[in-house]
């Protein structure tokens, strides 16, 4: 099986992919909108995720690294860039995802800084779930 790394902070979390699901039983994306350097995306997290495993128990919510290590996987799959963080420029968590929630994934990328920047949102309510970008390698 191919591994694709995440790395930040020197940490390495594999994300498996597997044949109709993406890394961890995340359902495949829909595309919205796509020109050359963006693109939306509608994703949805299920239940069955194994992202939510142990986080927590009484409240599942989608933790913060696996919402980043999404935003890469994208960003390499639409843009072609590495998955590995060379910096962060800012990240932003305004509010939890649930289990069972339709996420909205705009990219961006600034082929020249080589940056990328993202905002997930509520594909029914538009409510900002994060935001932020980071240089890639």
């Amino acid at each position: 099986m191919p591994y694709l790394p995440f790395c930040m902070n020197r940490a390495i979390i594999p994300s498996v992919m597997t044949e109709g699901a993406l890394a961890h039983g995340v359902l495949p994306e829909t595309v919205r909108s796509q020109a050359a350097d963006a693109v939306e995306l509608e994703v949805e997290i299920p239940a069955e995720c194994d992202y939510f495993d142990g986080h927590f128990p009484e409240m599942k919510l989608l933790p913060a690294v696996a919402q980043i290590d999404l935003v890469t996987l994208y960003a390499a799959r639409y843009f072609g860039v590495s998955r590995a963080v060379k910096s962060v420029r800012r990240f932003k968590f305004s509010e939890k995802i649930f289990p069972g929630t339709r996420v909205v994934f705009s990219l961006s990328f600034n082929r020249e800084k080589a940056t990328v920047t993202f905002k997930l949102t509520d594909a029914a309510s538009g409510t900002a779930y994060s935001s932020g970008s980071y240089s890639a390698l």
